[in-house]
């Protein structure tokens, strides 16, 4: 954490700091609202919503592969916060899957009402739900259905377990998934 200085209203708050990649973004919290600054400058985060926000696979070697806005809030700016929250929590998936041997890990961080949920594969592909209600037995079904999908996908010869899914089927099936579960 780290305190610093909003420019326009003059309030100081402290900062929370995440990097992702080369990108830097910091949040905090001052006359009741909350901010966040990603490289565009300061700008406040609407209520993100209480469902289901963002699902993100992450292959072995911590490439995003697929993405997907499960929600129903479509501002660009909680799209990159989710995002950042979601790869923040890469580091606790790390640690927690070598201290357990099922593939759903439940909650493994928090971010204000926000929780990131966790399934690794035994490929240690990473299943990353990013929702603001906690549904553990909802929540685990579609990882386990989202997860028996993405083997499908993988049995394509043409399908590396390293690229980007592209594949629109696979897309409509995970949201639709998104829709029974959630």
């Amino acid at each position: 954490r780290v305190v610093a200085h909003h420019g326009g209203s003059g309030a100081v708050c402290a900062g929370l700091y995440l990097r992702v990649g080369c990108a830097l973004a910091t949040g905090c919290e001052s006359e009741g609202r909350t901010w966040a600054r990603i490289v565009w400058g300061w700008q406040p985060i609407l209520a993100l919503m209480s469902g289901v926000a963002t699902f993100i696979i992450v292959s072995r070697k911590d490439n995003p592969i697929y993405e997907a806005d499960l929600g129903t809030v479509k501002k660009e700016d909680s799209a990159h916060l989710h995002q950042f929250i979601v790869h923040a929590a890469l580091d606790v998936v790390d640690e927690v899957v070598w201290s357990t041997s099922a593939s759903y890990l439940k909650v493994v961080d928090k971010f204000n009402d926000l929780f990131v949920s966790a399934y690794v594969t035994a490929g240690h592909t990473k299943f990353m739900l990013l929702h603001g209600q906690k549904n553990e037995e909802g929540i685990k079904s579609f990882f386990q259905d989202v997860h028996e999908l993405y083997l499908k996908v993988l049995l394509n010869p043409l399908q590396n377990e390293h690229t980007k899914l592209t594949n629109p089927v696979f897309d409509s099936r995970v949201r639709s998934m998104a829709k029974r579960y959630f």
